[in-house]
């Protein structure tokens, strides 16, 4: 059993379980937590980068998938550090590169100025449309 402290000052418990008896609970705490950031992972691997989605079923182009996958979060994780924000989105990421590329394909299909478009005041505000926090 391990005792943690809340936001609110109180005592929290929970129950952790592992088959090796010689673990003191502080490293069975951080194996958990590991777990869990790791489970992270693997869910926006597969909601917002397609980790099951690959058609082949050859060893090779599967292995290729998934690394391909897993370095993509990666780089996404590294920009997030990088930016030094706080939370990580991978959706807001997605966005971010969609509205961009978005805004660059009519600019230039309707061989707009790209420059006085993007001194707009309103620019950021495209940039930021469909996004959870602004």
């Amino acid at each position: 059993m391990v005792t943690t402290q809340t936001k609110k000052g109180r005592k929290g418990f929970f129950l952790l379980g592992c088959s090796d008896l010689t673990l003191p609970a502080d490293t069975i705490l951080a194996y958990y937590r590991l777990r869990f950031a790791i489970e992270f992972l693997f869910r926006d691997a597969k909601q917002h980068l397609g980790l099951t989605h690959c058609q082949s079923t050859k060893e090779k182009c599967l292995a290729f998938h998934f690394q391909a996958v897993m370095m993509t979060l990666n780089l996404c994780l590294l920009e997030n550090r990088l930016q030094g924000k706080a939370t990580f989105s991978l959706q807001d990421i997605k966005t971010d590169y969609f509205n961009a590329h978005w805004l660059q394909t009519i600019i230039t299909n309707l061989d707009l100025n790209a420059e006085s478009i993007e001194m707009h005041p309103n620019y950021p505000k495209l940039l930021r449309m469909g996004k959870m926090a602004a």
